[in-house]
Protein backbone atom coordinates (compact mmCIF):
# COMPACT_ATOMS: atom_id res chain seq x y z
CA UNK A 1 0.00 0.00 0.00
CA UNK A 2 1.28 3.44 -0.90
CA UNK A 3 1.82 5.50 2.25
CA UNK A 4 1.40 8.87 0.51
CA UNK A 5 -2.20 9.34 1.69
CA UNK A 6 -1.81 7.99 5.23
CA UNK A 7 -1.75 9.85 8.54
CA UNK A 8 -1.39 9.46 12.30
CA UNK A 9 -2.59 12.16 14.70
CA UNK A 10 -0.56 12.35 17.91
CA UNK A 11 -2.63 13.13 21.04
CA UNK A 12 -2.78 16.92 21.42
CA UNK A 13 -0.69 18.20 24.30
CA UNK A 14 -2.77 19.86 27.01
CA UNK A 15 -1.25 23.32 27.47
CA UNK A 16 -4.14 24.64 29.54
CA UNK A 17 -2.17 24.42 32.77
CA UNK A 18 -4.83 22.15 34.27
CA UNK A 19 -4.38 18.35 34.11
CA UNK A 20 -8.12 18.01 34.79
CA UNK A 21 -8.71 19.20 31.21
CA UNK A 22 -6.83 16.24 29.74
CA UNK A 23 -10.15 14.67 28.74
CA UNK A 24 -10.87 17.63 26.45
CA UNK A 25 -7.52 17.55 24.65
CA UNK A 26 -7.95 13.79 24.14
CA UNK A 27 -11.51 14.33 22.98
CA UNK A 28 -10.42 16.94 20.46
CA UNK A 29 -7.76 14.56 19.12
CA UNK A 30 -10.32 11.79 18.75
CA UNK A 31 -12.78 14.13 17.01
CA UNK A 32 -10.17 15.12 14.41
CA UNK A 33 -9.27 11.46 13.80
CA UNK A 34 -12.92 10.45 13.42
CA UNK A 35 -13.52 13.19 10.83
CA UNK A 36 -10.37 12.35 8.86
CA UNK A 37 -11.43 8.69 8.81
CA UNK A 38 -14.62 9.66 7.01
CA UNK A 39 -12.63 10.85 3.96
CA UNK A 40 -12.31 7.86 1.65
CA UNK A 41 -9.35 9.27 -0.28
CA UNK A 42 -7.21 9.09 2.85
CA UNK A 43 -6.08 5.50 2.67
CA UNK A 44 -5.21 5.08 6.33
CA UNK A 45 -6.02 7.04 9.48
CA UNK A 46 -4.61 5.45 12.66
CA UNK A 47 -7.30 5.07 15.34
CA UNK A 48 -7.24 7.14 18.51
CA UNK A 49 -6.98 3.97 20.61
CA UNK A 50 -3.78 3.02 18.80
CA UNK A 51 -2.38 6.54 19.23
CA UNK A 52 -2.83 6.60 23.01
CA UNK A 53 0.37 4.59 23.51
CA UNK A 54 2.28 7.49 21.91
CA UNK A 55 0.82 10.13 24.22
CA UNK A 56 4.00 10.69 26.24
CA UNK A 57 6.50 9.02 23.95
CA UNK A 58 10.11 10.04 23.41
CA UNK A 59 10.20 8.36 20.02
CA UNK A 60 11.02 10.39 16.92
CA UNK A 61 8.40 11.23 14.32
CA UNK A 62 10.07 8.95 11.78
CA UNK A 63 10.12 6.05 14.25
CA UNK A 64 6.45 6.54 15.13
CA UNK A 65 5.51 6.73 11.45
CA UNK A 66 7.49 3.60 10.64
CA UNK A 67 5.80 1.63 13.42
CA UNK A 68 2.35 2.79 12.29
CA UNK A 69 2.97 2.58 8.54
CA UNK A 70 2.11 6.19 7.71
CA UNK A 71 3.62 8.99 5.66
CA UNK A 72 2.22 12.00 7.53
CA UNK A 73 2.08 12.83 11.23
CA UNK A 74 -0.07 15.58 12.73
CA UNK A 75 0.98 16.95 16.11
CA UNK A 76 -0.04 19.96 18.14
CA UNK A 77 -1.35 21.46 21.35
CA UNK A 78 -4.69 22.34 22.91
CA UNK A 79 -5.36 25.22 25.28
CA UNK A 80 -8.55 26.23 27.07
CA UNK A 81 -8.54 29.50 29.01
CA UNK A 82 -11.95 30.49 30.32
CA UNK A 83 -14.16 30.14 27.24
CA UNK A 84 -11.32 30.68 24.76
CA UNK A 85 -10.04 27.62 22.88
CA UNK A 86 -6.80 27.50 20.92
CA UNK A 87 -5.38 24.62 18.89
CA UNK A 88 -1.95 24.79 17.23
CA UNK A 89 -1.13 22.13 14.67
CA UNK A 90 1.86 21.08 12.58
CA UNK A 91 1.91 18.40 9.88
CA UNK A 92 5.18 16.59 9.29
CA UNK A 93 6.50 14.49 6.43
CA UNK A 94 7.69 11.43 8.34
CA UNK A 95 10.37 10.49 5.82
CA UNK A 96 12.27 13.78 6.03
CA UNK A 97 10.79 14.97 9.37
CA UNK A 98 10.18 18.31 7.64
CA UNK A 99 7.15 20.33 8.70
CA UNK A 100 5.15 21.27 5.60
CA UNK A 101 2.01 22.79 7.12
CA UNK A 102 0.98 24.55 10.31
CA UNK A 103 -2.01 26.50 11.49
CA UNK A 104 -3.60 27.92 14.61
CA UNK A 105 -7.32 27.74 15.32
CA UNK A 106 -9.06 29.93 17.86
CA UNK A 107 -12.64 29.57 18.98
CA UNK A 108 -15.12 29.76 21.84
CA UNK A 109 -15.91 26.74 24.02
CA UNK A 110 -19.46 26.01 22.91
CA UNK A 111 -20.67 23.08 20.86
CA UNK A 112 -21.41 25.02 17.64
CA UNK A 113 -18.01 26.71 17.50
CA UNK A 114 -16.08 23.60 18.55
CA UNK A 115 -17.64 21.37 15.89
CA UNK A 116 -17.04 23.99 13.20
CA UNK A 117 -13.38 24.13 14.25
CA UNK A 118 -13.02 20.32 14.26
CA UNK A 119 -14.47 20.14 10.74
CA UNK A 120 -12.23 22.96 9.52
CA UNK A 121 -9.14 21.20 10.89
CA UNK A 122 -10.04 17.93 9.15
CA UNK A 123 -10.75 19.64 5.83
CA UNK A 124 -7.51 21.65 5.94
CA UNK A 125 -5.44 18.60 6.86
CA UNK A 126 -6.95 16.59 4.01
CA UNK A 127 -6.39 19.35 1.47
CA UNK A 128 -2.76 19.73 2.53
CA UNK A 129 -2.37 15.99 2.03
CA UNK A 130 -3.76 16.67 -1.46
CA UNK A 131 -6.64 14.23 -1.18
CA UNK A 132 -10.09 14.68 -2.65
CA UNK A 133 -13.04 15.44 -0.41
CA UNK A 134 -16.53 14.89 -1.82
CA UNK A 135 -19.47 17.17 -1.02
CA UNK A 136 -21.09 14.28 0.82
CA UNK A 137 -18.00 13.78 2.98
CA UNK A 138 -17.87 17.49 3.79
CA UNK A 139 -21.52 17.33 4.89
CA UNK A 140 -20.75 14.37 7.18
CA UNK A 141 -17.64 16.05 8.62
CA UNK A 142 -19.57 19.25 9.33
CA UNK A 143 -22.47 17.50 11.05
CA UNK A 144 -23.05 18.52 14.68
CA UNK A 145 -23.40 15.50 17.01
CA UNK A 146 -25.21 17.66 19.59
CA UNK A 147 -26.15 21.30 20.10
CA UNK A 148 -25.95 20.98 23.87
CA UNK A 149 -22.60 22.19 25.22
CA UNK A 150 -22.89 20.47 28.60
CA UNK A 151 -23.96 17.17 27.00
CA UNK A 152 -20.86 17.24 24.82
CA UNK A 153 -18.65 18.05 27.81
CA UNK A 154 -20.10 15.08 29.74
CA UNK A 155 -19.61 12.85 26.71
CA UNK A 156 -15.92 13.79 26.46
CA UNK A 157 -15.42 13.02 30.16
CA UNK A 158 -17.14 9.66 29.71
CA UNK A 159 -15.00 8.74 26.69
CA UNK A 160 -11.85 9.63 28.60
CA UNK A 161 -12.83 7.44 31.57
CA UNK A 162 -13.94 4.54 29.37
CA UNK A 163 -10.44 4.35 27.86
CA UNK A 164 -9.10 3.30 31.30
CA UNK A 165 -10.95 -0.06 31.17
CA UNK A 166 -11.57 -0.78 34.83
CA UNK A 167 -14.68 -1.20 36.98
CA UNK A 168 -14.39 2.16 38.75
CA UNK A 169 -13.92 4.27 35.62
CA UNK A 170 -16.62 2.31 33.74
CA UNK A 171 -19.08 3.03 36.55
CA UNK A 172 -18.38 6.75 36.36
CA UNK A 173 -18.40 6.75 32.53
CA UNK A 174 -21.87 5.17 32.54
CA UNK A 175 -23.21 7.91 34.80
CA UNK A 176 -21.73 10.63 32.56
CA UNK A 177 -23.12 9.08 29.36
CA UNK A 178 -26.56 8.82 30.97
CA UNK A 179 -26.43 12.46 32.04
CA UNK A 180 -25.42 13.50 28.51
CA UNK A 181 -28.38 11.58 27.04
CA UNK A 182 -30.73 13.16 29.57
CA UNK A 183 -29.62 16.60 28.35
CA UNK A 184 -29.88 15.60 24.66
CA UNK A 185 -32.01 12.48 23.95
CA UNK A 186 -30.94 12.64 20.26
CA UNK A 187 -27.19 12.49 21.01
CA UNK A 188 -26.33 9.35 18.99
CA UNK A 189 -22.65 9.19 19.96
CA UNK A 190 -23.58 9.14 23.66
CA UNK A 191 -25.87 6.13 23.12
CA UNK A 192 -23.10 4.32 21.22
CA UNK A 193 -20.49 5.19 23.85
CA UNK A 194 -22.74 3.94 26.66
CA UNK A 195 -23.60 0.75 24.76
CA UNK A 196 -19.93 0.07 24.08
CA UNK A 197 -19.08 0.55 27.75
CA UNK A 198 -21.42 -2.31 28.63
CA UNK A 199 -20.58 -4.50 25.62
CA UNK A 200 -16.79 -4.17 25.73
CA UNK A 201 -16.83 -4.30 29.51
CA UNK A 202 -18.57 -7.66 29.28
CA UNK A 203 -16.97 -9.18 26.20
CA UNK A 204 -13.33 -8.10 26.59
CA UNK A 205 -12.58 -6.68 30.04
CA UNK A 206 -14.64 -8.84 32.41
CA UNK A 207 -16.16 -5.85 34.20
CA UNK A 208 -19.76 -7.02 33.60
CA UNK A 209 -21.49 -10.34 33.14
CA UNK A 210 -21.63 -10.88 29.35
CA UNK A 211 -25.37 -11.47 29.00
CA UNK A 212 -26.19 -8.63 31.40
CA UNK A 213 -23.93 -6.35 29.35
CA UNK A 214 -25.76 -7.25 26.14
CA UNK A 215 -29.19 -6.83 27.75
CA UNK A 216 -28.20 -3.26 28.63
CA UNK A 217 -26.20 -2.47 25.50
CA UNK A 218 -28.58 -3.76 22.81
CA UNK A 219 -31.52 -1.38 23.56
CA UNK A 220 -29.09 1.57 23.51
CA UNK A 221 -27.88 0.59 20.03
CA UNK A 222 -31.49 0.23 18.89
CA UNK A 223 -32.20 3.75 20.15
CA UNK A 224 -29.13 5.01 18.26
CA UNK A 225 -30.40 3.29 15.12
CA UNK A 226 -33.73 5.07 15.52
CA UNK A 227 -31.81 8.35 15.41
CA UNK A 228 -29.72 7.38 12.35
CA UNK A 229 -30.92 4.25 10.54
CA UNK A 230 -27.89 4.27 8.18
CA UNK A 231 -25.15 4.53 10.78
CA UNK A 232 -22.56 1.88 9.85
CA UNK A 233 -21.00 1.65 13.31
CA UNK A 234 -24.34 1.00 15.00
CA UNK A 235 -25.34 -1.66 12.46
CA UNK A 236 -22.06 -3.49 12.90
CA UNK A 237 -22.31 -3.39 16.69
CA UNK A 238 -25.83 -4.84 16.57
CA UNK A 239 -24.90 -7.64 14.21
CA UNK A 240 -21.76 -8.38 16.23
CA UNK A 241 -23.87 -8.63 19.37
CA UNK A 242 -26.41 -10.84 17.63
CA UNK A 243 -23.57 -13.21 16.79
CA UNK A 244 -21.62 -13.24 20.08
CA UNK A 245 -24.48 -12.87 22.56
CA UNK A 246 -27.70 -14.05 20.87
CA UNK A 247 -26.08 -16.83 18.83
CA UNK A 248 -28.30 -15.78 15.95
CA UNK A 249 -26.23 -17.50 13.29
CA UNK A 250 -28.82 -17.15 10.50
CA UNK A 251 -28.86 -13.38 10.97
CA UNK A 252 -25.05 -13.25 11.27
CA UNK A 253 -24.58 -15.27 8.10
CA UNK A 254 -27.01 -13.06 6.17
CA UNK A 255 -25.09 -9.98 7.29
CA UNK A 256 -21.77 -11.61 6.41
CA UNK A 257 -23.02 -12.45 2.93
CA UNK A 258 -23.98 -8.80 2.40
CA UNK A 259 -27.72 -9.44 2.30
CA UNK A 260 -28.25 -7.13 5.26
CA UNK A 261 -26.64 -3.68 5.14
CA UNK A 262 -23.61 -3.71 2.90
CA UNK A 263 -20.67 -2.37 4.95
CA UNK A 264 -19.31 -5.13 7.23
CA UNK A 265 -15.51 -4.75 7.02
CA UNK A 266 -14.62 -5.49 10.64
CA UNK A 267 -17.33 -8.09 11.16
CA UNK A 268 -16.32 -10.01 8.02
CA UNK A 269 -12.80 -10.72 9.30
CA UNK A 270 -13.51 -12.22 12.69
CA UNK A 271 -16.74 -13.92 11.58
CA UNK A 272 -14.88 -15.69 8.75
CA UNK A 273 -12.12 -16.77 11.17
CA UNK A 274 -14.64 -18.07 13.72
CA UNK A 275 -16.53 -20.05 11.11
CA UNK A 276 -13.46 -21.73 9.66
CA UNK A 277 -13.12 -19.68 6.46
CA UNK A 278 -9.50 -18.58 6.69
CA UNK A 279 -9.18 -17.79 2.96
CA UNK A 280 -12.18 -15.48 3.15
CA UNK A 281 -10.76 -13.92 6.32
CA UNK A 282 -7.58 -13.04 4.44
CA UNK A 283 -9.65 -11.47 1.64
CA UNK A 284 -11.57 -9.46 4.25
CA UNK A 285 -8.29 -8.21 5.74
CA UNK A 286 -7.00 -7.18 2.30
CA UNK A 287 -10.26 -5.40 1.51
CA UNK A 288 -10.12 -3.56 4.81
CA UNK A 289 -6.53 -2.46 4.18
Amino acid sequence: MSQEKTIAVLPLKNWSGDPELEYISDGMTDAIIIRLAKIESIRKVVSFTSMLSYKNTDKSISQIAQELGVKNVLQGSFQLSGEDVSIKLQMIDATSENQFWENEYNSIWNSDEIFVMQAEVAENVARNMQVEITDQEIAVIQKFPTKNKEAYNLYLQAEYLKSKHDAYTYENAIRLYENAIALDPKFLEAYVGLANTFIYGGLFWGVFNEQEAWRKGKPLLQKALAIDSMNIQVHEQLFTGSYYYDWNFDLSEAYYQGKLFGDRKNFAFYYAINTGRSDEALIAIENSI
